[in-house]
């Protein structure tokens, strides 16, 4: 991972931060800001999943307990679309991530409030490094139709797939 000077820029990871509380967006925007992380925020899990769709963040911090949408359901609406299928999920949350069942697959790490920086940095670091390395798949299947389902549904879940050609040209 880069210092913090070495992350401003066009290449500065993009971080979605949502939470109900506007004072833990406020606090957590100018933390990451300092990193020179780029911040984007929501404070509810529609808005988090407009901007997402919209924003193509590279990291999610998301809360838990919101009203409306909590953060479970924004998380699962998230995974739905192939556009946000792959970005990492990190949980804030007032919650103890042993006090809860996570999803399988939802969320990459978790950071328990009050915020601990080191443990924030740490968390966004491996989820951006998650992000930087992205499943690849070669579909080698002969019939057309399971070719496209297999290829439909790893899309689904933002893994880029590549087709093998028949040997035979028929495929």
């Amino acid at each position: 991972m880069k210092g913090p000077q070495e992350l401003a820029g066009a290449d500065a990871p993009t971080v979605l931060v949502c939470d109900d509380d506007v004072c833990v967006i406020e606090i957590v925007s100018v933390m990451l800001a300092r990193r020179g992380y780029k911040v984007v925020t929501a404070s509810c899990g529609e808005q988090a999943l407009q901007h997402a769709l919209r924003e193509r963040p590279d990291v999610i911090l998301l809360d838990l307990l919101m009203p409306g949408m909590s953060g479970w359901e924004t998380a699962a609406a998230l995974k739905e679309h192939a556009e946000t299928a792959s970005i990492p999920i990190v949980i804030l949350s007032v919650l103890a991530e042993a006090d809860t069942t996570a999803p399988e697959g939802q969320i990459i790490d978790w950071v328990q409030k009050p915020l601990d920086d080191a443990q924030l940095f740490s968390a966004l670091e491996h989820a951006v490094s998650a992000r930087e390395r992205p499943f690849k798949v070669l579909v080698v299947e002969d019939d057309r139709d399971l070719a496209g389902v297999l290829t439909a549904t790893f899309a689904r879940h933002g893994i880029e797939t590549f087709r093998a050609a028949a040997a035979n040209g028929s495929g």
